[in-house]
């Protein structure tokens, strides 16, 4: 009988089949990471536990915690559902590792938007317009409106 590659069976993550080439790249990603996005501070912390990925995040200037699922990875990039424990956000992620101390992150935002009817528009630029205000910009600049 014939043996083939080694095949993950359903209790292996999916990276322990894979080449050590993406292998490395995966222990690229392992550690803690965070990212400063202005007033807020999103740390993550990826650990590979036998043959499976674990993925902690948390908002930690609300102090919010993120529920991690869907986690994959594919050889290049690690891709995973995000949700924020308070409720409301949500948002599919990949992340790609760069070098030992960098990732690119691209995140896709879940968000249901409402269709306004033509009067509830008409009333909400209404407002807007009775409520804004003339600002000056600093010599020689031109003069913008702030909605409020």
């Amino acid at each position: 009988m014939k043996t083939n590659k080694h095949q993950p069976d359903s209790h292996e993550h999916p990276s322990a089949g894979l080449p050590a080439k993406k292998k490395d790249k995966l222990q690229l990603l392992i550690g803690s990471w965070i990212v400063e996005n202005g007033d807020t501070t999103y740390m993550f912390n990826i650990e590979q536990k036998k043959n499976r990925i674990v993925i902690r995040s948390m908002d930690m200037s609300r102090g919010v915690y993120f529920k991690i699922g869907k986690t994959k990875w594919d050889g290049n990039e690690l891709s995973f559902a995000l949700k924020e424990s308070a409720g409301g956000y949500k948002a599919d992620c990949v992340i790609k590792p760069l070098s030992s101390n960098k990732f690119l992150q691209k995140v896709i935002l879940k968000e249901y938007w409402k269709k306004l009817s033509d009067s509830e528009a008409f009333e909400i630029l209404d407002t807007a317009v009775k409520t804004q205000q003339r600002l000056k910009r600093p010599k020689g600049g031109r003069e913008g409106i702030a909605l409020n």
